[in-house]
């Protein structure tokens, strides 16, 4: 089956150029004929051409053969009990990343040798800082230095082959940080403020004695406000400084480090590091240093709501992004521009529900996880339509305009051939063809100018009435009744047991509860709607707070029962308005006295 998509670029018309998508085989079966319970993750092996699919359900690593089908499977008997990526090396070598769970009390990196027998683990909790780490995927360099990924962490660990932190390698860019990661924001800024004051040491000490010297001053902070209302009860609530959580409740937006889900390395070397979270790729070169980073964050055709893994067709030169929420597969050059995308949520062949993982085989098909459709779908992209616009044989590039009037080069603005219609007939000092070239230049420039002043004006009148309706479109963000409704949507897709919609109205930054990887939430919540024959859930006490201009916070009384389990609880929904749309970013329960 084929189907075709619509390049971004290239031809105006879309009728002009179309590329088909062809499916080469579904594979949804493991080695002991049962059907595929979740691949959350794939991987490939181009030297013996073999697929690894890590089937999330059974928690175990399932290994296919060029031909598609089911050769072995890894499990607990190999060392695999909880993984959640991996990566084949040129010798053979198989390393797994682990999570922690009841039944694997520590998150891991698990070292197989080719007969898939373990040669040792790097254990994760013994690095400084990182003992909670949720592994998602790795990279290793021609120097077996490990790059590791994981879920909600800022950057990715690097490491050398023994499992010795090196370092972190961390893009910086304007984030928003909630919660403890807010504080601890605020807490590192403090502490910077006092280091800066505290750096020349001579200087501390005059200030030490002059302290000595001079009556004791009293300090009032922030968080003693409820003490000192006295101070402030002449100045209006916008000044007076604002305690620890009034700064934190709805997100401080900073320039700090990004949560990175995904690393790939090139054959060249270089680094691709994947955010969820800003729905960039920040490119490193060989060397760790920062070249450059590209994508867009959003839920519209070329850009990234959820991107949840990418691989590179090194021979074209493309790179194929997942994006988990959109269910499609975008594709971009090297140089970061986006290209064309294909996919979108169904069931059938070469459409998607909720792909999870995407690698390539020697082959350039593309091989993707598609996480909730329960099967791995090969795909064979039509390679001569890619080269045709990577290419560029039929796009039309539009330049920029320059600062000055290049000489134009259609006929029609040419200078003349000499003739007798252009000669002086009067006697009078005849204009030559420079001038009369000149003459024409100058109408033209003109015209051109006129045409730019009008485009000026129009653009500043329809900035002038954005402007005017903003205020609008601000109140009705923060409508109490949007936020009430984005709930009662909520309710009624668990009511409705879609698992679809149900993870539709959650955050790619959600924080889930218990150390859980964010596919282990998804599978477990996919199960909890999957398993009973109804559910029953209402709300009532509903409670809306408004804490700043992209926040919200509602708490209600949740009543559930289904036909295996019935509880009632107080639970409390943090919302984050992400990409035109109301979405949970945490969760959580209380059980109810």
């Amino acid at each position: 089956m084929a189907i075709c998509f619509i390049l971004a670029g290239g031809p105006t018309a879309a009728s002009d150029f179309m590329v088909p998508v062809k499916s080469i085989a579904q594979i949804t079966i493991d080695d002991d004929n049962r059907n595929i319970d979740y691949p959350a993750a794939v991987f490939f092996d181009p030297v013996i051409d073999e697929i690894y699919v890590i089937n999330g359900g059974r928690n175990r690593v399932v290994v296919y053969g060029p031909d598609f089908f089911p050769r072995m499977s890894i499990g607990t008997g190999r060392g695999i009990i909880t993984p959640r990526g991996g990566i084949v090396l040129s010798n053979g070598d198989v390393y797994v990343g682990q999570v922690k769970t009841a039944k694997n009390p520590r998150p891991r990196i698990t070292i197989l040798n080719g007969a898939f027998f373990v040669e040792r683990e790097i254990f994760l909790d013994e690095i400084p800082g990182v003992e909670n780490f949720i592994p998602r995927n790795l990279a290793i360099n021609k120097d077996d230095i490990i790059y590791l990924a994981g879920d909600n962490y800022r950057g990715i660990l690097v490491l050398d082959n023994e499992g010795n932190f090196l370092r972190k390698l961390q893009p910086m860019d304007q984030v928003i940080l909630r919660g403890e990661d807010a504080i601890k924001a605020l807490e590192k800024e403090e502490q910077q403020k006092e280091e800066g004051v505290e750096e020349d040491a001579i200087k501390a000490l005059e200030e030490e004695e002059k302290q000595k010297e001079e009556p004791d001053l009293i300090v009032t902070y922030a968080e003693d406000r409820t003490q000192e209302e006295d101070i402030y009860a002449d100045i209006p609530e916008e000044f007076r400084p604002k305690t620890t959580q009034e700064r934190v409740s709805g997100g401080l937006e900073v320039l700090g480090p990004v949560k990175i889900n995904y690393v790939l390395r090139d054959k060249a070397g270089k680094l691709y590091l994947l955010s969820s979270e800003t729905g960039k790729i920040y490119v490193y070169g060989p060397d760790e240093s920062f070249l450059f980073s590209f994508g867009t964050k959003g839920g519209s055709p070329g850009q990234l709501s959820t991107p949840r893994s990418l691989t590179i067709d090194e021979e074209l030169g493309v790179i194929y992004v997942a994006d988990y929420m959109r269910h499609t597969i975008l594709a971009y050059n090297m140089m970061g521009e986006y290209v064309f995308e294909f996919g979108g949520r169904g069931f059938t062949p070469t459409w998607f529900n909720f792909p999870n993982d995407i690698t390539i085989n020697n082959q350039g098909q593309v091989i993707v996880a598609d996480l909730f459709n329960r099967r791995v779908q090969v795909l064979e992209i039509g390679r001569e339509g890619i080269s045709y616009y990577m290419d560029g044989s039929s796009i039309e590039v539009e330049e920029e305009t320059p600062d000055t009037v290049e000489p134009p080069e259609s006929d029609e603005f040419s200078p003349p051939e000499q003739s007798e219609d252009v000669m002086d007939q009067g006697g009078e000092s005849e204009t030559s063809l420079e001038e009369l070239y000149q003459t024409i230049k100058e109408e033209k420039s003109a015209s051109e100018e006129e045409h730019v002043v009008e485009e000026v004006i129009e653009e500043e009148n329809i900035l002038k009435s954005e402007i005017s309706e903003q205020p609008e479109a601000k109140e009705e963000l923060f409508d109490h009744d949007a936020v009430n409704g984005f709930v009662r949507s909520w309710v009624e897709a668990w009511e409705q047991q879609d698992i679809e919609v149900y993870l539709t109205h959650y955050s790619p930054n959600f924080s889930t509860t218990e150390g859980l990887s964010l596919v282990e939430w998804e599978i477990a919540r996919h199960k909890a709607l999957g398993i009973p024959k109804f559910i029953k859930v209402e709300i009532r006490d509903m409670q809306i707070e408004k804490l700043n201009d992209s926040t919200a916070k509602a708490t209600f009384i949740q009543t559930y029962q289904s036909d295996i389990h019935a509880d009632e609880v107080i639970k409390t929904l943090e919302l984050v308005w992400e990409n035109g749309s109301w979405l949970i970013v945490k969760e959580e329960s209380k059980v109810l006295q």
